[in-house]
C-alpha cells in the first residue's frame, strides 16, 4: 500500500518532503479509522468473519445441500425468504447453516444476507394444539402497553437489541420483545 501511495504522490510531482508528509497523514488516517471501526465492533453483533453468527436467507426457495458445492445432492429446500439461519462454518463460497429446527446443510453465500431477522419462540410453534403468543411491547419493560400479540413462529426484522430486549418490526407494527423469546439472536447479544 505504501509503494502505491508513494508512486501516486510522485505522479503528482510533489517534492520529497511534501510527499512524505502526505504519506504520513494518509497512513495515520487509515490507522485511526481502522481503530475506530474495531472499537465500535466490540459492543455490537458478531463481526461478519466470526463463527458462529446469525444471518438470514435472501431468497426463496433456497436449496440446502449435503456438502459445499452444487455437485452435492439437495437435502432440504427452504421456502421462506428472510428465514434466520446460524452460520456454523464457511468453505469458499459456501456456508454451513442451521435453522431453528436444527436442520443443517450447505448453501451458497450469495443466498445469505447479513440482515438480521428472528423467529418468535419457534420451539413452541408446533409443540401443542394450543397456539402460543408473545406480546410486542411499546417500550422495553414487562409492564409496558402491548402493541400486538405475535404467534409463535412469526418472522420479525431485528432493528436493535440491548442484551435483554430487541426492537423489532413485523408488517406495520414495531415494538420491543424479550430477547430470550427469539431465535436469531444470541442471549445477551447487542445489535445496533
Amino acid at each position: 500500500m505504501y509503494n502505491l501511495l508513494h508512486r501516486e504522490l510522485r505522479y503528482m510531482k510533489l517534492t520529497g518532503n511534501r510527499r512524505r508528509q502526505l504519506a504520513i497523514w494518509f497512513l495515520a488516517a487509515v490507522i485511526i479509522v481502522s481503530l475506530m471501526l474495531s472499537a465500535a465492533g466490540q459492543t455490537t453483533a458478531p463481526a461478519v468473519g466470526k463463527l458462529p453468527r446469525f444471518a438470514s436467507l435472501k431468497a426463496s426457495p433456497v436449496n440446502l445441500r449435503t456438502g459445499p458445492g452444487r455437485q452435492y445432492p439437495k437435502s432440504w429446500v427452504f421456502h421462506r425468504a428472510g428465514l434466520p439461519v446460524e452460520i456454523m462454518q464457511t468453505h469458499g463460497a459456501w456456508r454451513r447453516v442451521r435453522d431453528a429446527e436444527g436442520v443443517t446443510g450447505w448453501v451458497s453465500k450469495y443466498l445469505v444476507s447479513q440482515r438480521r431477522t428472528a423467529l418468535v419462540k419457534p420451539w413452541d410453534a408446533k409443540k401443542s394444539a394450543a397456539q402460543v403468543y408473545v406480546d410486542l411491547k411499546l417500550s422495553p419493560e414487562s409492564a409496558a402497553k402491548n402493541v400486538a400479540r405475535l404467534e409463535a413462529g412469526s418472522l420479525l426484522n431485528i432493528k436493535s437489541c440491548d442484551g435483554q430486549w430487541c426492537y423489532v418490526s413485523i408488517n406495520e407494527f414495531s415494538g420491543y420483545i424479550e430477547q430470550i423469546a427469539l431465535w436469531g439472536v444470541y442471549p445477551s447479544e447487542k445489535i445496533s
